[in-house]
């Protein structure tokens, strides 16, 4: 691997999780034993069909560590895959190369798939993505009971990621959403958004709802903490 990439490479795996990190290197290494140790070789092994499918998942990850917009039509071609684990890291991928390519294919991609995990890391995309268009599809998506509510999560997370008040109206009403995903996210984008409309409904939830979301706590204690982030921006304090 030529050494301005590799070096690209390496400073992406020093900020992975330590638990994952051998692991990634691991796969990384294997990419170099299949000959993809130029910024060329991994365009053409992101966008092939077929093969390992663990390997091209690797590939697409590395193309949006380093972060390059000529990566985008190769992680596009590979939303197409059939292999959950390459269309979750090309969603990925596009997102944190900030393309305006990338927005239609993660919405169809949101809007399509049977599977939940690509619809999640679609939303995912779509969030860090940066584009304020999307954000009418990620409210439909997110009012929609249909949808499985881990997705509908990720469309309350990529909603405070975009900062756009004008989602505010339908995250408050998703406080009162059956499922504990759907509460816990909206109360966080609440937060990040610094609505100050949602601080009586809040309140309530943080007092009441013991709801746990597995890993990340309960809803009661994101409440709080959006709260706290609200009344932190406040003038009045």
């Amino acid at each position: 691997m030529n050494n301005d990439l590799g070096q690209h490479i390496l400073s992406a795996i020093e900020k992975t999780a330590p638990e994952i990190r051998d692991r990634i290197e691991r796969q990384i290494d294997e990419t170099r034993g299949q000959g993809l140790d130029a910024f060329e070789a991994l365009l053409k092994a992101a966008q092939t069909q077929g093969g390992d499918a663990d390997l091209r998942a690797v590939v697409c990850w590395i193309l949006g560590q380093l972060g390059k917009k000529k990566a985008a039509s190769a992680l596009i071609a590979a939303l197409d895959s059939p292999a959950t684990n390459v269309v979750q890291e090309a969603a990925r991928s596009l997102g944190l190369i900030r393309t305006k390519k990338a927005l239609q294919p993660l919405i169809a991609v949101l809007q399509r798939s049977e599977n939940p995990d690509q619809q999640e890391a679609a939303a995912y995309g779509l969030g860090i993505l940066g584009d304020k268009r999307v954000v009418g599809t990620l409210v439909r998506t997110l009012e929609n009971p249909e949808v499985s509510p881990r997705v509908r999560g990720y469309c309350a997370e990529a909603l405070a990621n975009l900062g756009d008040p004008m989602a505010s109206f339908t995250l408050l009403a998703m406080l009162d959403d059956p499922a504990v995903e759907v509460r816990f996210w909206s109360a966080y984008a609440l937060g990040e958004l610094k609505e100050q409309r949602a601080i009586p409904r809040l309140e309530h939830l943080a007092k009441t709802d013991q709801a746990e979301l597995p890993g990340w706590g309960t809803v009661s204690a994101e409440a709080a903490e959006s709260l706290a982030l609200i009344r932190s921006s406040s003038p009045l304090g």
